[in-house]
């Protein structure tokens, strides 16, 4: 039995091997007759691109006012403009309130306030009459009562009080007339019309500014990274330090696709506490007013954003098409192989040749993606200048398959 074993191993080694003979892989052939899928291709070249983010939002104006009268009464004339969608400068009229029971106030107010002075006035001169007598029958120290010192107290505070209310019976008057805010801007809606009681705090109107707009916008913190700016708010102060990331702002108003330019103005320093998201800011200026052959873009209407990152270098563009699933591309290489010739009718022989001939097959490659969008994708690594990429599409696909590509 010892010497059995080692001869039984021997056997079995050598059955093995006699197996790999009879059934080893021949080389690869491919047949010259054979057709292989077309593709498309593009040769990738490195060079240097810049980033940028896209997110959707609202325009709104960078200022929101509610106007609201100061005083009661009844609306007796409103402005041409007091209207929605009416224009209107700093500062401008727009209603005027009855002013006649504050006219009346005034003039009972600038009564008051004339006793109130002629009586500090008597008062200030009997003062003085009264302390020089005391000093000359009575003589030493006298009290503030002796003194007439609390009697000019309450005469000056009486003429005090009295002016005050002259001042705020005069500032009513003038609130009858309700005016527009301190900017350039628009009447959103209106309240109230001529014959209306209005009170104190009721807003009459609303409107906004015309001369910024501005757009809230989300994106995922890791985008920021796409950015030359830091989490926070922008300052130009360091000369240094890049200036705003610029934007494009892109809505449709009436099938006709408007378009404004606008830089982000700040980057909120938490992110949204709902979505986990950070909040940029995108300001645009004078974003209502009609331009030439374009319409003007109205508040409340929803914007795409366009905002321009930092310039990356190295980096390869490749069509959008090109991009694959899972971070993948389609590599276009060159690889020789052992090909069949069949003879054709008429050949002396029939016998099949062989011979070396060069296809072009795909390779399936891993790459690092910085961006994508509709129409492109940047590649940073992966690939390498002058790799040929495909941009067809292809329904069944395996690595190694041979293609022909289109000319």
């Amino acid at each position: 039995m010892k010497v059995a074993a080692p001869i039984l191993v021997l056997l079995s080694c050598a059955g093995v091997f006699a197996l790999l003979l009879i059934f080893k892989a021949e080389p690869k052939t491919v047949s010259t007759e054979e057709s292989y899928p077309e593709v498309r291709v593009i040769v990738a070249n490195a060079g240097e691109s810049r980033l940028s983010i896209q997110a959707d939002g609202e325009l709104r104006a960078r200022t929101n006012t509610l106007i609201s009268a100061e005083v009661a009464g009844k609306v007796i004339s409103v402005s041409e403009n007091f209207a929605a969608g009416g224009y209107f400068a700093p500062n401008d009229a727009l209603i005027e309130i009855d002013p006649t029971d504050y006219e009346a106030m005034v003039a009972s107010a600038k009564v008051n306030a004339i006793q109130a002075e002629t009586a500090y006035r008597i008062e200030v001169q009997e003062t003085a009459l009264h302390r020089s007598e005391w000093a000359e029958i009575v003589g030493g120290e006298a009290n503030e009562l002796q003194s007439r010192a609390l009697q000019l107290s309450l005469a000056e505070a009486k003429m005090n009080a009295a002016k005050l209310s002259l001042a705020k019976a005069e500032q009513d008057l003038a609130n009858t007339k309700i005016s527009a805010p301190g900017y350039t801007g628009r009447i959103d809606r209106t309240n109230v019309n001529v014959g209306d009681l209005v009170s104190p705090g009721v807003p009459v109107a609303s409107a906004h500014s015309t001369d910024f707009g501005e757009v809230r916008l989300y994106v995922l913190p890791a985008l920021l990274a796409r950015l030359d700016a830091p989490l926070g708010r922008m300052s130009l102060a360091d000369e240094n330090a890049p200036g705003n990331p610029k934007a494009t702002v892109t809505g449709e108003i009436a099938d006709e696709t408007i378009t404004r330019d606008g830089e982000i103005v700040r980057i909120e320093s938490v992110l949204d506490p709902g979505t986990r998201m950070a909040v940029m800011v995108c300001r645009i200026p004078q974003p209502f007013a009609a331009e030439a052959g374009a319409l003007p873009m109205v508040p409340n209407m929803y914007v795409r954003v366009e905002i321009e990152g930092r310039l990356v270098k190295d980096v390869f563009v490749l069509p959008r098409s090109a991009l694959r699933e899972g971070g993948k591309v389609f590599v276009i290489e060159k690889k020789e192989f052992e090909a069949e010739v069949i003879p054709g009718e008429g050949a002396e022989s029939s016998t099949t040749e062989k011979k070396t001939v060069i296809r072009d097959v795909l390779r399936i490659v891993h790459v690092d993606v910085l961006e994508t969008s509709a129409q492109h994708a940047i590649v940073s690594s992966g690939i390498e200048s002058g790799d040929r990429v495909c941009v067809s599409a292809l329904d069944i696909v395996t690595d190694g398959m041979i293609v022909a590509v289109a000319e």
